[in-house]
């Protein structure tokens, strides 16, 4: 199975209470409902996790906690909903 998308975990300021949390790429596996071998993880607080990563589309912690399901391809398009 190829990769098909780069978590970008990293903070994000929530819509919902206004706090600061951090998101990782593992928590982004599961809101995205990825596999892990479908993707590449980074953190965006180590810039050298980015490095030799293949030009893929990027996902990243939501502020509105709305995450769409992109675990199967819809035609056309990135991901399922």
């Amino acid at each position: 199975m190829s990769k098909r998308f780069i978590l970008c975990g990293g903070n994000v300021q929530s819509l919902q209470d206004g706090d600061l949390h951090f998101v990782s790429g593992h928590r982004l596996l599961r809101l995205y409902n990825l596999r892990r071998e479908e993707v590449y993880i980074a953190d965006i607080r180590r810039p050298e996790t980015f490095h030799g990563l293949p030009k893929l589309p990027r996902l990243f912690p939501r502020r509105d906690g709305r995450y769409a399901d992109m675990s199967n391809p819809a035609p056309g398009g990135e991901g399922g909903t």
